[in-house]
């Protein structure tokens, strides 16, 4: 069991680094995300951030998504700082690609 839950672990902090480097996430970038948390807490924000590169692919592309990222609309707070803001932020952030990702991929009302 530990062996398989270290397997897991290391798997997610391969598609983290990849989201990192797809991303083009600085070391700050990369710090202000996943915060100073304890190991638990940084691998929840890391499952959540890899769930909102997946989705946010599927929507924008993925090679559209650092732009995505860092584009404020204006509002003086790009995703990037919104959910870099705590987990609350992410997981709204997850609902809300969750939620669009229902609407434009798989065709519900919405």
């Amino acid at each position: 069991m530990k062996l398989e839950r270290e397997l897991e672990h290391d798997a997610l902090q391969r598609q983290f680094d990849c989201l990192a480097g797809r991303w083009c996430l600085t070391g700050p970038e990369v710090e202000a995300l996943l915060g100073d948390q304890d190991a638990k807490a940084r691998e929840h924000a890391s499952r959540v951030l890899v769930e909102i590169d997946r989705l946010m692919g599927d929507l924008i592309g993925g090679e559209s998504i650092p732009a995505w990222l860092r584009d404020d609309q204006g509002t003086g707070l790009a995703p990037l700082r919104f959910m870099s803001l705590g987990r609350e932020e992410r997981s709204a952030m997850l609902a809300a690609a969750r939620l669009r990702h229902s609407e434009v991929i798989m065709g519900e009302p919405g």
